[in-house]
């Protein structure tokens, strides 16, 4: 028995259907592939913008905060000095009523500061000839001042007063420097001296500087690395010194960080200039003063350099790993609803191939019930009617009746088999079987048939051969099956049909091999691949109109398989072997 082919004009049909519906899925999937690819892309776009723009925002909140916290130091000291320069006072009622005023003054910036520690010490230098020349620190709680000794401080002072005059404060990171007024307000060349507010580096670096970046450069959920790389440096030192990050992996961050192309950058720790006490008078808030202190991101003027750089190195570069996640998504789900549509038009081909086959063994099973059948039914008839009398014809005639109900019986017990309602295949056997006499039973049972397509039966190597473990009906079927098969598809060329059995064994002698040989067309190589199939028959049977019911192979396989052995088939033109491989009986 070999593979049919199923043919025909509807399963060309049904093909080239599901060979359109085929290419349309795959014409779809490509359409659908390239809009996701020109969404992706115009979402990515979108992404960097709002990105930028966010990033923008928040760069200008942070250099507020930055200007705003230490412009309201100065506007402090500004206000101080301009409060505190009566016309008529001079001398130490003058330097009294200026210490007296920055005591207040920076009690109440003290008090409503976010980073009060910034301020580490005021001093002030009197150069005008209506003061008390000399070097002063400020002691803030008792508004007293206290001549100032160091040497180191007194000679740094005395640079900074041989300065040309200006009433601009004199900016770096460490310190503030604003002129007194001579007249009681901020003018041209004529001030009366210098407050020089000392900064506390490590409370800016430590306190303001960390505190102000997390609070527009954080973390958004506990645990999770800021989106963000934010550095500060110091410009005005040589070579120019990084003040954020300080330490740790966030130090190894900054410099990493420093060393890219920033999203964004620009100065911060601007000086208040000559038009601040007319710009910030008393009444306006502090977020007010902060906002209108500050500049446009990129503008140049203050000593610290604040860079700004993505963690993934730039916001292209971000946007362009997030659009590459994005066509890596929608590519496997792309990728998925095609292997979802390849499987269903695979299931629907099995489908329709397993319907066809069904259909075909329906046929087959009813060809073969009624051609016995009508011969029951005619030798019936024949004797009921008397027109058989002599005894040899009766004897015929019950031959007939019986070879015809063998042929019923093994095609009711094949198709019980398969429908798991008769003697089970998959059932492990205990029985010790003796493989010579179970292949003579077999060829005996079988004889009726080949007699019929006049086989030549040729038996090899069956003299010396072992037990077997297994079921002695369900062997025997097997090899009738292989012997009927023989027997309907091996006529050779001459018109005669050969048949030949051999029997061997292994080196081991732990297995035996049993061959049924016939010299037919054989088997095509294309077909030899669903040999065993279920419901399968070859194409030649089915064109030639020969009975069959497509299961013998298969039960025979799934037999010999569930015993602990195999079943192959070796054809070429003249020539068709089946092999079936047994394990021995071990006592």
């Amino acid at each position: 028995m070999a593979v049919r082919r199923i043919s025909g004009r509807g399963k060309a049909s049904s093909d080239r259907w599901l060979l359109v519906i085929a290419l349309l899925a795959a014409v779809l999937l490509a359409g659908l592939a390239v809009l996701q690819y020109y969404w992706t892309g115009e979402l990515s776009d979108a992404a960097n913008q709002r990105m930028r723009s966010n990033l923008e925002e928040s760069s200008r909140l942070l250099a507020n905060d930055i200007d705003g916290q230490l412009s309201e130091l100065q506007l402090t000291l500004l206000r101080a000095a301009t409060s505190s320069s009566p016309r008529a006072a001079r001398g130490e009622e003058r330097s009294a009523l200026l210490a007296d005023s920055l005591s207040r003054f920076l009690q109440d910036w003290r008090q409503s500061a976010d980073f009060p520690a910034i301020l580490d010490r005021t001093r002030i230098v009197f150069a005008d000839r209506r003061s008390t020349r000399g070097v002063f620190r400020l002691d803030e709680e008792s508004g007293q001042l206290q001549a100032e000794t160091d040497p180191d401080v007194l000679e740094e002072l005395d640079r900074l007063l041989r300065r040309p005059r200006s009433s601009a404060p004199v900016q770096r990171t460490d310190r503030l420097v604003m002129p007194i007024p001579a007249r009681g307000r901020i003018g041209p060349p004529g001030s009366a001296g210098l407050i020089v507010a000392t900064l506390s580096t490590t409370a800016i670096e430590e306190e303001m500087l960390p505190a102000l970046i997390e609070r527009h450069f954080g973390a958004t959920a506990e645990g999770v690395a800021p989106v963000h790389l934010v550095t500060v440096t110091d410009t005005t030192s040589s070579p120019p010194r990084l003040l954020y990050p300080l330490s740790g992996n966030r130090a190894e961050d900054g410099a990493s960080a420093s060393a890219r192309p920033a999203d964004i950058e620009f100065s911060a720790f601007r000086a208040v200039g000559r038009e601040s006490r007319r710009r910030f008078g008393p009444g306006r808030s502090r977020s007010e003063r902060a906002e209108r202190s500050q500049p446009a991101l990129g503008q140049a003027g203050g000593p610290w350099l604040v860079r700004i750089t993505h963690r993934r190195g730039s916001l292209e570069a971000a946007t362009s790993a997030a659009r590459r996640r994005n066509l890596y998504h929608s590519s496997g789900a792309l990728f998925l609803i095609g292997v979802a549509f390849a499987l269903v038009l695979v299931s629907a081909r099995r489908a329709r191939a397993l319907a066809a086959q069904q259909v075909d063994f329906v046929a087959g099973v009813s060809h073969e019930l009624n051609t016995p059948l009508q011969a029951i039914r005619s030798a019936g008839e024949n004797l009921r009617s008397g027109i058989v009398h002599r005894s040899d014809d009766v004897r015929g005639y019950g031959e007939l009746i019986e070879r015809e109900e063998r042929r019923l019986s093994r095609l009711v017990q094949q198709a019980l088999q398969w429908a798991g309602i008769g003697r089970s295949t998959a059932r492990k056997a205990t029985a010790e079987i003796d493989l010579r006499e179970l292949l003579r039973t077999a060829v005996v049972e079988s004889k009726w048939f080949l007699e019929e397509n006049g086989v030549q039966l040729e038996l090899e190597g069956l003299d010396d051969l072992p037990l077997l473990p297994g079921d002695r009906d369900d062997l025997i079927t097997v090899f009738m099956n292989l012997l009927h098969n023989a027997a309907k598809y091996g006529r050779g060329a001459d018109g005669a049909v050969r048949v030949r059995i051999d029997a061997s064994r292994d080196a081991g002698r732990r297995r035996v091999t049993v061959s049924v040989t016939d010299g037919g067309p054989g088997i095509p190589k294309a077909e030899q691949r669903r040999i065993f199939d279920p419901f399968v028959r070859g194409l030649a049977a089915t064109e030639s109109g020969l009975p069959g019911s497509g299961l013998g192979l298969s039960l025979a396989r799934n037999t010999i398989e569930e015993l602990g052995g195999s079943i192959t088939v070796d054809s070429e033109p003249g020539r068709t072997t089946f092999r079936v491989v047994m394990p021995v009986h071990t006592p």
